[in-house]
């Protein structure tokens, strides 16, 4: 069974782009990450160990996001790589939502990730467990 739980726009300053210039300033990014898993275990225990830890996995991507990168797509790889080292994640898809231009409400990247495509975990931050 898939059940979803999702983290929506948490706000993030990171530094991001091509050009070392453009890693000069903090950027504002929003990231959303959509959870696949089964919630019963943790329901019917009303234990939240048999889950995942939003909180943790929020703050985990706030660590995850003082890395500078050349783009938002190897941070929205970043997170979901490191989604899916919670126990219970049977796939995970993140957005990474940028403000660049003044005539476009915002530029965006979505990605699905399955647990085949694991990877090490990034390299800061602790594993979610």
């Amino acid at each position: 069974m898939n059940d979803v739980l999702d983290i929506t726009d948490l706000e993030l300053s990171v530094r991001l782009g091509a050009p070392a210039g453009g890693r000069v300033k903090e950027q504002r990014v929003l990231v959303s990450v959509r959870l696949f898993l089964d919630t019963k275990p943790a329901a019917a225990a009303d234990n939240p160990a048999h889950g995942v830890d939003c909180g943790m996995l929020a703050e985990e991507i706030r660590t995850l996001a003082k890395e500078e990168r050349h783009t938002f797509e190897r941070l929205a790889e970043d997170v979901a790589v490191l989604a899916l080292h919670a126990p219970a994640v049977t796939s995970v898809t993140v957005t990474v939502k940028t403000f660049p231009f003044k005539d476009a409400k915002e530029v965006s990247v979505t990605i699905t990730r399955h647990p085949d495509k694991r990877n090490e975990p990034p390299t800061r931050g602790r594993l979610i467990a």
